[in-house]
C-alpha cells in the first residue's frame, strides 16, 4: 500500500487506525520479513515519528491474550483492540512495565501453542478418519517355478483372507520359466479363480520375477504390494488385515512382515526381528518377541524383514526402487530394506500375525546353487550397503568371512557345497551377477588363498567345537 500526504509516499501495510489523522502500520522488509515493529505516521505533517511513549501504547500489555478456549465475542485481535481502546479515550492509561510485558508475552506464546496443539490434534484425527475410509488396493504377487500344486494351495489359502473395510486385493501369479506340463497344470487350476496368470519363458529369479509385479503395481496405482512365497501357509485369515493395520498406524513404514514359523513345527518361530549389525557385518536376530520389540525401538532404521510374506508400500518403492536383480535370489530383501532406510523409510513386524514356511532340517540339505548365491550375494550386499562409517578395510574383512564359510563347509564334510560357495566368491570378485552357472570351477589364485587361510580358520572351527 502506498500512503501519500503532502508529497511524501510511505510504503506500509495498515493494520489499524484510530481516526483521520493517524494510521498504525507494519513496515515491510524484503531482508528480515515481517517483524513485530510498529510505526506511527502523522499524515497531517507528512513525517514518521517513533517516540518511546507511542511505542509503549502498543505493547503487549494493552492487548488481551488470545485464548484457545475464549468465549464467542471475547478476545478480539490485538491491533483492533488497541485502536478501540484509544478511541474510547484510554490512550493515557499507564504503560506496562518490562516485567509485565514479558509475562504477557509468555502467556500469549503459551496460548498460541495451545491453539496449534488443538489444531494439529483435530487435523490428525481427520487424517486418521480419511485413511480409514480410503480404499487400499493391494496386489499379491506369487512366483511359481515347477511347483504348480504348491502354488495352487497358496492361492486358495490367500483367497480365504479377510480384508479390512475399504481394502481390495488382486492376486497375480507369475510363472518363472517352469516346464510346460507344470504350466498347464497351473493354468488349469487357476481357470475358475479370480487370479491373473503371467507366464515367463525364462527364470528371472526371486528379484526379477517379483519386479514384474512391482512394475505392474506402480503402473496400475496400487497402494501396497504383498510378496508371498508359493510354499507359505497363512497362520490365520487375518494376516493381510493385520499387516495393513500396521501400515496404517505408521505412515513411514515401507516394509512389514508377520512372524514366520516352521511349517511342521508351528510353535517354533524362526523370524520375529532381524537387524543389520554394521560393525560385525552380520545380522542380529531377535531371540523372542519381547527381544524383538525392545531392539526395534532402539534400532528401527536397521531392521529388515524377509521376503517370505513381505508387504511393501508402493510409495516407498517409488522412492527406493525395485529389488536388486543382480542377486537373482537371497539377500534381495536385506538390500531393499537397507535402501528403504536410506530414503527415510523403515521396516516393521506385525507380532500378532503368523505365517508358516517350510524349512530344511539342516542347512546343508539345500542344493548347491543356494550356497553359491548366499556366498556371492553376501558379498554384494555388505560391500554395497554398509554405511561409510563402517567401511574401514571392508573388502578384506568380507573376503576373509566368505572364505571362512567355504573352509567351514570343507571341514564339515560338504565339498560340493564348498566348491559352489567358492565359485560365488569368485564371481563377486569378477562382477558376474544374475543366474548361477555352476558348471565350472574357481580360479587358481582364489583357491590358493583359501588354502592359505585354512589353518587359522581351522583353529577357530575346532575352538567352536570344544565350546559347543
Amino acid at each position: 500500500m502506498c500512503v501519500r500526504r503532502r508529497g511524501l509516499p510511505v510504503l506500509a501495510g495498515p493494520v489499524a487506525h484510530d481516526g483521520s489523522h493517524r494510521v498504525l502500520v507494519r513496515p515491510r522488509s524484503r531482508v528480515s520479513g515481517w517483524r513485530q515493529r510498529f510505526r506511527w505516521i502523522r499524515l497531517g505533517h507528512g513525517k514518521i515519528v517513533d517516540p518511546s511513549a507511542l511505542r509503549n501504547e502498543i505493547q503487549e500489555g494493552d492487548r488481551p491474550p488470545v485464548s484457545a478456549h475464549r468465549a464467542p465475542g471475547k478476545g478480539k485481535s490485538r491491533s483492533r483492540a488497541g485502536a478501540e481502546a484509544q478511541l474510547r479515550g484510554r490512550r493515557s492509561a499507564p504503560c506496562c512495565t518490562s516485567q509485565a510485558v514479558s509475562r504477557c508475552d509468555v502467556e500469549a506464546v503459551a496460548d498460541r501453542r495451545a491453539q496449534r496443539a488443538v489444531f494439529h490434534s483435530a487435523r490428525d484425527r481427520a487424517d486418521a478418519a480419511a485413511r480409514a475410509q480410503r480404499v487400499n488396493k493391494v496386489l499379491v504377487s506369487i512366483l511359481n517355478w515347477n511347483g504348480a500344486r504348491q502354488t495352487l494351495d497358496c492361492v486358495h489359502d490367500l483367497l480365504r483372507q479377510e480384508l479390512p473395510a475399504g481394502a481390495s486385493a488382486d492376486i497375480l501369479v507369475i510363472d518363472n520359466g517352469s516346464a510346460s506340463a507344470d504350466v498347464a497344470l497351473l493354468a488349469q487350476g487357476l481357470a475358475d479363480l479370480p487370479v491373473a496368470l503371467r507366464r515367463e519363458t525364462v527364470n528371472h529369479g526371486f528379484a526379477g520375477g517379483h519386479n514384474l509385479a512391482v512394475a505392474h503395481a506402480l503402473d496400475e496405482k496400487y497402494d501396497f504390494l504383498w510378496l508371498v512365497n508359493s510354499d507359505a501357509v497363512m497362520g490365520s485369515a487375518t494376516v493381510l488385515a493385520q499387516l495393513l493395520d500396521l501400515m496404517a498406524l505408521d505412515e513411514r513404514c515401507g516394509a512389514a512382515s508377520p512372524l514366520l514359523a516352521i511349517l511342521d513345527q508351528p510353535e517354533k518361530v524362526y523370524f520375529c526381528g532381524n537387524f543389520h549389525d554394521w560393525d560385525r557385518l552380520d545380522t542380529r536376530r531377535a531371540s523372542n518377541v519381547d527381544d524383538a520389540r525392545t531392539t526395534a525401538r532402539k534400532l528401527r532404521s536397521q531392521q529388515w524383514v524377509p521376503g517370505t510374506a513381505m508387504l511393501l508400500r508402493a510409495k516407498a518403492l517409488r522412492d527406493a526402487g525395485k529389488l536388486d536383480e543382480r542377486m537373482f535370489a537371497y539377500y534381495e530383501d536385506d538390500e531393499l530394506c537397507a535402501r528403504l532406510a536410506v530414503h527415510g523409510w523403515h521396516s516393521a513386524v506385525a507380532y500378532d500375525a503368523h505365517v508358516l514356511h517350510a524349512m530344511p532340517r539342516r542347512e546343508t540339505d539345500r542344493p548347491a546353487y543356494y550356497f553359491y548365491l548366499m556366498a556371492r550375494n553376501y558379498l554384494i550386499f555388505w560391500h554395497d550397503s554398509t554405511p561409510h562409517a563402517h567401511r574401514r578395510r571392508l573388502k578384506l574383512k568380507l573376503l576373509d568371512r566368505a572364505l571362512y564359510d567355504v573352509n567351514r563347509l570343507y571341514y564339515r564334510g560338504f565339498p560340493e557345497q564348498a566348491e559352489a560357495a567358492l565359485l560365488g566368491v569368485e564371481d563377486f570378485l569378477r562382477r558376474r551377477y544374475g543366474r548361477p552357472v555352476l558348471e565350472r570351477t574357481a580360479g587358481f589364485r582364489l583357491r590358493a588363498l583359501r588354502v592359505l587361510l585354512w589353518l587359522p580358520h581351522l583353529r577357530v572351527l575346532r575352538r567352536l567345537d570344544r565350546t559347543a
